[in-house]
């Protein structure tokens, strides 16, 4: 669910139409991808993030409250 501050850019006109424009875009040949990119999303990752031994950066806001995208994969959690 979207937080007040992404609510109040996605029903801004202009972000919008280009938003709209975007998704039209993307969905030109199919929905296809969109699935493909739902199902690798929401699956479990094939390896384990804790093995990972370069530099990663992750970047998310401080008003970020998704569990796979933000804090928890820095502290180790499964994706």
């Amino acid at each position: 669910m979207a937080g007040d501050t992404d609510r109040t850019v996605y029903t801004d006109p202009v972000f919008e139409r280009a938003l709209r424009h975007a998704m039209a875009e993307a969905f030109a040949q199919g929905p296809g991808g969109y699935a493909r990119d739902t199902v690798l999303v929401s699956a479990r990752w094939p390896f384990d993030p804790a093995l990972v031994r370069v530099p990663v950066d992750l970047c998310y806001g401080t008003a970020d409250t998704s569990p796979v995208h933000s804090r928890c994969l820095a502290c180790g959690s499964p994706a």
